[in-house]
C-alpha cells in the first residue's frame, strides 16, 4: 500500500519521466508511418554544363546552353534516378528519362520533398558555430527526415553551395 505522504514525491518524480516519454513519442511516432513511395529524377552535373534539363507537359526536354567562349565547362550533366525504397541512385540515359512521366512539383504525390541541410549551427554563445552543408540532401515530410545517399561528382561543390544537384521531378510512370 502507498503511503499518503509519498504521493507528492511519486507525482513529482513521475512528471519529468512522463514528459520525456511524451517528447519522444511526439518525435518518433509521426515518422513510423512515413514510407516514401515516389522515386525522383535528378541531374548530377555542373553549374555550367552544356545541357540543361527542363520539364514540359510532364516530359523531360534537353536544352543546349550557349555560354561565352571564355567559360570553361566543368563536366556534363548526368541524369540519375533515386530509388526511395532501396536508398540508392542509378544513372540513366536521356532516352530512358524521356519515356518517363514526371511531376515537377516540390512535393511528391505522397507528400515528401527533397530538401537541403538547413541545420544552421550548434553550441552556445559565445562558442556558437554556424554552419550548413547545402550539399547534403534529405527526404522530408513533417517530422520525418531521411538523409539521401547521393554522391555528387561536381567540381563546383562547396561547403555552402552545391551546384551539382538539380532536382528535376518525381517519377509518376515509366521506370
Amino acid at each position: 500500500m502507498i503511503n499518503k505522504e509519498k504521493i507528492p514525491l511519486i507525482i513529482g518524480l513521475s512528471i519529468p519521466l512522463l514528459m520525456v516519454i511524451l517528447l519522444a513519442a511526439s518525435i518518433y511516432l509521426p515518422a513510423l508511418g512515413a514510407h516514401p513511395k515516389t522515386n525522383f529524377l535528378y541531374c548530377d552535373g555542373d553549374e555550367y554544363s552544356r545541357t540543361k534539363y527542363v520539364l514540359k507537359a510532364n516530359k523531360l526536354i534537353e536544352q543546349e546552353v550557349k555560354y561565352p567562349q571564355h567559360y570553361t565547362m566543368q563536366q556534363e550533366a548526368k541524369l540519375n534516378i533515386y530509388d526511395v525504397t532501396t536508398g540508392s541512385s542509378k544513372k540513366i540515359s536521356y532516352e530512358q528519362a524521356q519515356e518517363m512521366v514526371l511531376d515537377g512539383n516540390i512535393k511528391s504525390p505522397d507528400g515528401f520533398e527533397v530538401a537541403s541541410d538547413d541545420s544552421g549551427g550548434y553550441g552556445m554563445f559565445p562558442f556558437y558555430y554556424s554552419h550548413s552543408n547545402y550539399g547534403q540532401k534529405y527526404l522530408k515530410k513533417g517530422n520525418y527526415s531521411k538523409k539521401l545517399e547521393i554522391n555528387l561528382k561536381s567540381s563546383s561543390r562547396s561547403y555552402y553551395y552545391d551546384y551539382g544537384f538539380n532536382f528535376i521531378g518525381w517519377v509518376l510512370q515509366g521506370e
